[in-house]
């Protein structure tokens, strides 16, 4: 959509995001006003409409609320909204996560009672493989983002995870969860949230992502990581604790601190996954 120099465009079928960020508090309205005024004229231009009952902003912020923005289309106000859904994730103004947090673990829930309800008559591989549909693929979705949540929202999603394994192997709630997850060859939460950051890193590592990722990732190139091949990148100071949970510096510390060398050289994201996977469940 090249109807503003200021906003960000980001497109998906039929959901258009617009971002929108400035400095200038007292100017942000007027501002962003204009520019969303010009991408209705672009609408009415090529016979678009626009569902204003469906559009909604919400407003991030490090920092308490002094000036209260208002975007309007047409003189119409935009809803605001704490939490909005994005292709399935749920999104809070205060970046917290918690609502997708809750969310995926009720699912995990749901899916836990149906491995109770059947585990009495089918065999374990079984089991194995409806915890794969059913539990897994909730835990797996965009789990680089929202395990940058607070170490305490995540409790409940590890406590899940572990009640999930103790279900397949019908074992009782104080049976220590490590020895289950190796033997089932399943990672717990927070290997498998260290098991999807090295992924991204090594596609990171071998220029598989998108030039919007690839441009946040600078390698190091100090002489002595270069004569002796070490795959090495540079670190962000952030200074912040969520700062420091963020993927662009998680990912980044544990590839440069956490994951061996001989598996980071690895040709194949298959032999990768195969050699982390080892590392981490052992």
């Amino acid at each position: 959509v090249n109807t503003s120099t200021i906003l960000k465009f980001f497109l998906f079928a039929d959901d258009t995001t617009i971002f929108f960020s400035s400095n200038q508090s007292k100017e942000a309205q007027k501002i962003l006003n204009n520019e969303l005024s010009k991408v209705k004229v672009w609408l009415d231009c090529n016979k678009l409409s626009l569902n204003m009952d469906k559009s909604n902003y919400l407003k991030f912020s490090p920092l308490p609320e002094k000036i209260s923005i208002t975007p309007k289309i047409e003189n119409i106000p935009l809803i605001r909204k704490t939490t909005t859904k994005y292709l399935g994730v749920l999104i809070d103004d205060k970046l917290t996560w918690k609502d997708q947090i809750n969310s995926i673990n009720m699912k995990l829930r749901r899916g836990i009672g149906m491995l109770s309800r059947v585990k009495d008559y089918v065999t374990n591989s079984t089991l194995k493989t409806l915890y794969y549909s059913f539990i897994y693929p909730y835990l797996d979705y965009n789990i680089i983002n929202w395990s940058s949540a607070a170490p305490t929202n995540l409790t409940c999603l590890e406590i899940s995870n572990k009640k999930a394994v103790r279900t397949i192997l019908s074992k009782n709630m104080r049976e220590p969860s490590r020895p289950l997850f190796q033997q089932l060859d399943i990672l717990p939460l927070a290997e498998l949230i260290k098991y999807k950051q090295g992924i991204f890193m090594w596609k990171t590592d071998h220029n598989q992502l998108p030039p919007l990722n690839q441009s946040s990732y600078l390698r190091n190139k100090s002489p002595i990581f270069v004569r002796q091949n070490i795959s090495k990148y540079i670190l962000p100071s952030p200074r912040t604790s969520y700062a420091k949970r963020h993927c662009t510096y998680s990912t980044i510390r544990l590839w440069n601190n956490n994951i061996p060398e001989n598996v980071k050289q690895t040709t194949s994201l298959t032999c990768f996954k195969r050699s982390f996977k080892e590392h981490l469940l052992n």
